[in-house]
């Protein structure tokens, strides 16, 4: 949801969240939609496209994509490692148990990309 520039798949986006839900699109054309919008707005179109046929066989692989691209910015990957080796758990209030950890479950992908791509830019 932060705000800064991700350049993905030719599009210019506000921030890592408007770029991953435009990846889900089914239609390349609806892509565009996400350019210029908030990441929460990016989250609730992101629930009324028709998404890609592959979509949840890629999804993990754009995020890290995405995610790589946002903290290739020099003041995010800075703040990465500073997390040294602190595990890495997105906590959230919408009770997302796919990318989190909600009251203790949650299978935490995006705390997992987060920590691996820290080890690789260290």
């Amino acid at each position: 949801m932060y705000s800064i520039k991700i350049d993905y798949n030719g599009l210019t986006f506000g921030c890592s969240e408007a770029a991953y839900q435009a990846a889900k699109c089914a239609n390349e054309e609806d892509r565009i939609l996400f350019i210029g919008i908030s990441g929460y707005d990016a989250k609730k179109l992101g629930q009324q496209v028709k998404l890609r046929s592959d979509w949840y066989v890629v999804q993990l692989g754009i995020m890290e994509e995405i995610l790589r691209i946002k903290f290739s910015k020099p003041n995010l990957k800075k703040q990465l490692l500073n997390t040294k080796d602190q595990f890495i758990a997105e906590n959230n209030t919408w009770n997302d148990t796919f990318w989190g950890i909600v009251n203790g479950y949650g299978k935490n992908h995006l705390g997992e990309i987060l920590m691996k791509i820290r080890e690789d830019i260290k």
